[in-house]
């Protein structure tokens, strides 16, 4: 597998040097300092989604949590399902959305095609944890 984060060094253009009357230019003999720049950037396909741990999901109405794992096929391994923690600190209830009704992703939040009431009628799945 391709590494997520890519590091590219980008060259810096050196300005050019102005001389006035009476200096001399030896060019074989002259060195200019390259600069370069790093830039890290995330390795993802055109074809492919980034999701990670916490990330903000939405029904068409609002806010319903945070992504806490992903469920696999055990055949496959594909992604199936989306599990969510919901409620509060006394009270958390897990939640497993089907990756069918996400709607889109954009940097940092899951947009499902679901309203909160659907979200919250979805069946319970079990799911076995490694």
């Amino acid at each position: 597998m391709d590494p997520f984060i890519v590091t590219n060094l980008v060259r810096v253009p050196v300005p050019e040097m102005e001389y006035g009357p009476g200096d001399v230019y030896a060019f074989p003999y002259s060195v200019y300092d390259t600069t370069y720049l790093t830039v890290q950037d995330r390795n993802i396909s055109s074809e492919a989604l980034a999701v990670y741990c916490g990330m903000q999901i939405k029904s068409t109405d609002g806010n319903v949590g945070r992504l806490d794992e992903l469920v696999l096929d055990s055949q496959s391994g594909e992604i199936t399902h989306l599990l969510m923690l919901e409620g509060h600190l006394w009270g958390k209830k897990e939640v497993t959305i089907p990756v069918s009704a996400i709607d889109f992703v954009d940097d940092r939040v899951i947009h499902l095609k679901l309203d909160k009431a659907a979200v919250k009628d979805l069946p319970a799945i079990p799911v076995k944890k490694a």
